[in-house]
């Protein structure tokens, strides 16, 4: 799992301590509603980025772009 997911998870599980811990049932219906709103808005099927995908973006590098600055000499050994 990558961090974000157990960020997700973590979330997930505190705020069902939480609605299971709510005691008055109108706010719990309230919340519930408000979560069923929320999931519809939220597409499952996210675009997942593709490795390689700005291959080919910059063409135009200098032969010598690898080079050590001269701006930087004093600061290197």
């Amino acid at each position: 799992m990558y961090p974000q997911e157990l960020k997700q998870e973590e979330l997930k599980y505190k705020l069902i301590n939480w609605i299971v811990n709510l005691n008055d049932s109108k706010k719990l219906e309230q919340l519930m509603n408000l979560l069923q709103k929320e999931e519809t808005l939220i597409s499952p099927t996210a675009h997942k980025r593709t490795l390689g995908f700005g291959k080919g973006t910059y063409k135009n590098v200098a032969d010598d772009f690898d080079e050590p600055l001269d701006d930087f000499k004093e600061y290197m050994p």
